[in-house]
C-alpha cells in the first residue's frame, strides 16, 4: 500500500505554541507549560500540554492554509479545517488557537510501528528524567506502519520523531486522502511519497 506524508512547507517566521522568545531573544516556555518542561533535557511534554489546553496568548502569523509550527506540530486555517471535514478526511483533531481562526492538527490515530523495520535513528542518550532521546530521526519507514483499514484516515506513528526541542509530527495518508486534498489546493502543504 502506497503512503504519502503531509508536510507543511517551511515557515518564514517562528510561530511557537509552548514557547516564546523573550526580549533578549532567548526561548522560554510559556508560563502555562513551565511545569511540563523536563528539568534535565528541557523538553516540554506536548501530550500533557495539549491535554492542558492551548494558552490563550498564542498567536500565529502565518496566512497559509497549512503552516509549520516551530514546536514541530502543524497548524491549519479555517479553510483547511473545512476542507478536511467536507472531504470526509478523518483521524485528526482540530484544536483552536483562540486569538485567530487557526487550529493545531493533533493525530487522533497513532498506529503500531515495528521498530525492527522503522529505520529510526535514535540520538541519545535517553534523558534519565523523562526517558526521551535527544533526537529521533529518519523513520518511520512506511513498511513499519500498521495501516488503518479506512483509506480516508490521516495517521501518525505511535513513536514520535524528536528534535532538540521536542516532538515532531509526521502525518501519513493513503491515495484517497491525497486525491481529495490535491483537488482543493491547500497553500503551505507539500505532499511527498513516504519512503
Amino acid at each position: 500500500m502506497k503512503l504519502y506524508n503531509l508536510v507543511p512547507t517551511d515557515s518564514p517566521v517562528n510561530d511557537w505554541l509552548f514557547w516564546y522568545e523573550d526580549a533578549a531573544g532567548f526561548l522560554r516556555p510559556r508560563q502555562a507549560y513551565e511545569d511540563l518542561v523536563c528539568p534535565v533535557c528541557g523538553k516540554v511534554d506536548e501530550v500533557a500540554a495539549i491535554d492542558k489546553g492551548l494558552d490563550p496568548e498564542i498567536t500565529i502569523r502565518s496566512k497559509g492554509d497549512i503552516t509549520e509550527l516551530s514546536d514541530g506540530l502543524i497548524g491549519a486555517s479555517r479553510r483547511a479545517k473545512e476542507i478536511f471535514q467536507n472531504e470526509g478526511i478523518k483521524g485528526l483533531r482540530f484544536i483552536q488557537i483562540q486569538k485567530k481562526n487557526y487550529w493545531v492538527l493533533w493525530p487522533e490515530v497513532r498506529v503500531r510501528t515495528d521498530l525492527n523495520t522503522a529505520g529510526f535513528e535514535f540520538v541519545g542518550p535517553k534523558c534519565y528524567a523523562c526517558g526521551r532521546y535527544r533526537e529521533v530521526c529518519v523513520g518511520p519507514l512506511s513498511r513499519s506502519l500498521t495501516i488503518p483499514n479506512d483509506p480516508m484516515v490521516v495517521f501518525a506513528s505511535e513513536i514520535w520523531n524528536e528534535d532538540m526541542r521536542g516532538r515532531v509530527l509526521w502525518l501519513f495518508a493513503q491515495r484517497p486522502v491525497i486525491e481529495a486534498l490535491n483537488k482543493r489546493r491547500l497553500s503551505g502543504l507539500e505532499i511527498i511519497n513516504a519512503i
